[in-house]
């Protein structure tokens, strides 16, 4: 869809949320302060398309459409809509932007120490101080989210602890940390333990010893089956080292012996995936 269509829609989306609100309102006793929080986390239904949309487009589109509103009522009321809004304009408005306009790509040295240039970047906009803490607080957990623990990241987590000691995030980035601490290099790897096509048990612990490439699949993800014949490539290059084990473990349910599951593993195998 083209940005065009796209505002088309949005405009009637608000025209619509507007309308519904204003009957709603008109056929219940809810106080003038009350509306107002209510309508503005109604139209943040549409803002949160809208950043969706620029962010998978990397189409930008005015300020009218993605401009959240920095409010700390919404934001200490607990709205959900409003921390997923918020998520939305850390991604696209700030995150992406930032990181376009850098010019960089994954491979520069900039992709390393961006976490701190985020974090500056998210500071000079000198928002409110609890709007300040969340965003920080977001970006951060996106990076642990991905497995990126590095240097920078604990130097800007370090920091972002000594400004609020007291943070209610805090908890919530401990335990992605910990979560990835556990897979950190040199810590042994988490049991996993899994049933094969032929029905057969397998752990991971049973391959002591052995240097394991563990590839995480599933039959809705599209890039890992594409990816699975990269995968085979690089076990074929691999096939003269005894000690070295490919295992492909599907996400889908705990049975893959079975029905649609076993089938498709067969058709992976058949056509060289």
């Amino acid at each position: 869809m083209n940005s065009a269509a796209f505002i088309d829609r949005i405009n009637a989306l608000n025209a619509e949320v507007t309308d519904y609100s204003n009957t709603y309102f008109q056929n219940h006793l809810i106080s003038e302060e009350l509306q107002q929080l209510l309508r503005k986390e109604s139209m943040l239904i549409s803002k949160t398309y809208a950043l969706n949309y620029m962010l998978v487009k990397r189409i930008p589109l005015d300020d009218e459409f993605t401009n959240i509103p920095f409010d700390t009522t919404l934001l200490q009321l607990g709205s959900s809509e409003y921390n997923g809004a918020l998520g939305f304009y850390l991604s696209s408005r700030i995150s992406g932007r930032f990181w376009y306009e850098s010019g960089a790509d994954q491979n520069d040295s900039i992709a390393y120490v961006f976490p701190d240039l985020l974090y500056q970047e998210i500071r000079s906009l000198n928002t409110l101080e609890p709007i300040e803490e969340l965003l920080i607080a977001k970006s951060l957990y996106e990076y642990f989210a991905v497995g990126i623990v590095s240097p920078i990241t604990e130097m800007v987590y370090n920091q972002w602890k000594e400004a609020y000691p007291d943070s209610r995030y805090t908890q919530a980035l401990e335990n992605k940390l910990r979560q990835i601490q556990v897979l950190a290099s040199g810590i042994p790897a988490p049991e996993i333990t899994g049933v094969t096509p032929n029905g057969d048990s397998l752990s991971l612990s049973s391959l002591r010893g052995n240097i394991v490439y563990i590839d995480v699949w599933a039959t809705w993800c599209g890039p890992c089956i594409e990816a699975m014949a990269y995968s085979k490539i690089l076990e074929n290059e691999f096939d003269k080292y005894d000690e070295v084990t490919f295992l492909y473990v599907s996400a889908n349910a705990p049975d893959p012996s079975s029905g649609e599951l076993k089938e498709l593993i067969y058709k992976l195998i058949a056509q060289g995936s």
